[in-house]
């Protein structure tokens, strides 16, 4: 009898094992799956009842759906929408920016220029021909040749704005409210990388979608890098955010060693050749007060206020993420005029990162006062600017119309 419940009990515990390896529910006292329920039932009782009770009662598991709400549906204070809502929105908000009317933007000229293949730079070695981000050149070349210069400029401003959406929806795991907003308030998204700086949003959306889709962000900076160059600052910064992980002294080193990196390049500066962005931008940066002190500002409380020892893996690397990549292009815009096209990339990441934490109370916190310094540096910015062309309110007038 003794030899028999034995065996009873060695089949129960390799059932259950197997079980608790496909199962996802919960148990009423334990933190694991079905298996383990089974495992720990201190009456040792048929499987068969155990089985039963599960078909009875523990909801099926969705193998489809994670743990966390996916970008499949959204719960966000307290309003539950669909993916296709936000697929209506998202493909809504890239229509209007694709339709609007061309050479309105600066850069317009420019990329119908490249489309047309009058805009490329001869390459005469390795260096050149990494600056000059061979992909674009291929991109902009083929599809000029099918569907003509402002044709290409149109579908392309449409993809990257849809692609940049899309991506961001599935990191910040169905946060496409805040995403959405983020990328219409943002001065440095909507009406910045998907209005004149289209080449740089165009490797922005690449990047996202490449880390949505699973691929490491360091492969991700890589391709983007051949679209524009000002990935390659991307790449390195990818690498620290994997190898700080959690432990805040690596965090701190390397937030040290960029400092140093930084102040190293500044007395290399004068020496590398920057191919055509030598005659485009000055060599020094100018230092604006109102730019540095609203820019620590708001992201030093973003990063303070999201700090967090239980935060989850996702979340975690891109805080590290974006706070790496934040202080090198802070200290960059210092000694470059042209590193002020990191801070776009910056405002893209925080944003991301803002998503990723809405689930928590200091995380809705912090995004209201994100969009609250936001608005105050768009009136800012309007109020000097004469709410003209070359400001946030400006261009969406422009756009719009």
């Amino acid at each position: 009898m003794l030899n028999n419940e034995r065996i009873a009990r060695k089949i129960d515990v390799r059932l259950a094992k197997v079980i608790g390896n496909l199962g996802s529910g919960k148990s009423e006292t334990h933190n694991h799956g079905w298996g383990y329920s089974i495992f720990n039932s201190e009456n040792h009782v048929s499987i068969s009842i155990h089985l039963f009770g599960i078909a009875m009662f523990k909801k099926p598991t969705n193998y489809h759906q994670s743990a966390n709400p996916g970008p499949s549906r959204l719960d966000l204070f307290g309003l539950r929408q669909t993916t296709w809502l936000a697929m209506v929105f998202f493909v809504g908000v890239s229509l209007i920016l694709a339709r609007r009317t061309l050479y309105t933007a600066p850069d317009d000229l420019s990329y119908i220029k490249y489309f047309e293949g009058t805009n490329f730079t001869i390459l005469t070695d390795w260096w050149s021909y990494v600056l000059e981000e061979p992909l674009w050149s291929t991109y902009a070349s083929f599809m000029g040749e099918i569907f003509g210069a402002e044709t290409s400029l149109r579908i392309t401003i449409f993809f990257s704005s849809l692609m940049f959406l899309v991506a961001n929806n599935k990191l910040t795991r169905g946060a496409w409210i805040f995403i959405l907003f983020a990328f219409v308030i943002d001065s440095t998204l909507s009406t910045q990388m998907y209005y004149n700086q289209i080449r740089q949003g165009f490797a922005l959306s690449v990047f996202l979608m490449m880390v949505a889709g699973g691929l490491s962000p360091f492969l991700g900076a890589v391709v983007a890098s051949t679209i524009h160059t000002s990935f390659i600052f991307v790449i390195p910064c990818a690498i620290a955010a994997v190898v700080a992980r959690r432990s805040n002294i690596r965090l701190i080193a390397i937030l040290l060693a960029v400092g140093l990196y930084v102040f190293y390049l500044n007395r290399i500066m004068g020496s590398i050749d920057f191919g055509r962005r030598s005659e485009s931008y000055e060599l020094k940066g100018k230092v604006n007060v109102f730019f540095y002190a609203a820019t620590v500002l708001q992201n030093g409380l973003i990063f303070f206020l999201l700090k967090n020892k239980s935060s989850d893996d996702q979340q975690e690397f891109w805080f590290r993420f974006s706070l790496i990549f934040c202080t090198f292009a802070i200290c960059m815009t210092l000694i470059h005029a042209a590193a002020g096209r990191l801070m776009y990339i910056a405002n893209a990441l925080v944003a991301i990162l803002l998503g990723l934490n809405l689930k928590r109370e200091r995380g809705k916190i912090t995004a209201i006062v994100w969009f609250l310094l936001l608005f105050a540096l768009l009136i800012n910015e309007g109020r000097k600017g004469g709410f003209g062309s070359d400001t946030w309110f400006g261009r969406w007038y422009l756009i719009l119309r």
